[in-house]
């Protein structure tokens, strides 16, 4: 299960609602990576897994998502039953977002339900505009199969379209299957946040990590 943190602790400079449902934005263009090419993707064929960025009318989808995902997995931020956004307050902060020019996500979807995300938020004073935060998670049904690659590779594609010059992201040093998937797309150490989560009545550390663009 991958997940990472950087939203939450590695700079107070951001608020606390994204944090709330990790990012979220409309990228105006419903894509797929398939072999090195982004290509469009129909929106008539809801059944067939995809990645495309998140909308407005994704609420519904996105509530049930998070709460599956916070149960599943001990690798996010959220216990289970924490995020405490409701249906109509996440529609709402979608709609913030959307008409905002800093955030975007991109979500796995196919039979009219969400099985992965990815969000990323770009700094929001000149000094800082040139780096982004990302964070994602999958649905364990959907590990394994190659999407954190693909998502990963959407938000360099924007990133790289929206003169962002670094990504960063945190994550546990024992989420190997993350850490190797982040490594493997260039993402590299930069240090150890000591104690930087308390999951299940335990320290945890956590890697700080980045990507610079060139």
């Amino acid at each position: 299960m991958y997940g990472t943190h950087t939203t939450y602790y590695e700079s107070h400079r951001f608020n606390y609602a994204w944090a709330q449902i990790n990012n979220l934005r409309l990228l105006p263009l419903f894509l797929c990576y398939d072999s090195g090419v982004f290509t469009p993707i129909s929106k008539e064929d809801p059944f067939i897994l995809h990645i495309r960025p998140v909308n407005h009318t994704d609420a519904d989808m996105l509530f049930t998502f998070f709460e599956q995902l916070d149960r599943e997995t001990n690798f996010l931020l959220f216990e289970t039953g924490e995020r405490i956004l409701s249906r109509q307050q996440l529609e709402i902060r979608l709609q913030q977002i959307l008409e905002g020019d800093s955030e975007c996500m991109w979500v796995v979807t196919g039979e009219q339900r969400i099985s992965g995300h990815l969000g990323l938020r770009r700094g929001n004073v000149r000094r800082n505009r040139h780096a982004a935060i990302i964070a994602m998670g999958l649905l364990q049904s959907c590990c394994g199969q190659g999407w954190g690659a693909k998502l990963l590779q959407h938000a360099e594609s924007w990133a790289r379209g929206h003169q962002i010059h670094r990504l960063g992201l945190t994550v546990m040093p024992h989420n190997e299957r993350a850490l190797r998937l982040y490594q493997k797309q260039g993402f590299v150490i930069e240090g150890l946040q000591k104690d930087s989560l308390l999951v299940n009545g335990m320290y945890v550390d956590e890697y700080v990590m980045a990507k610079i663009l060139t």
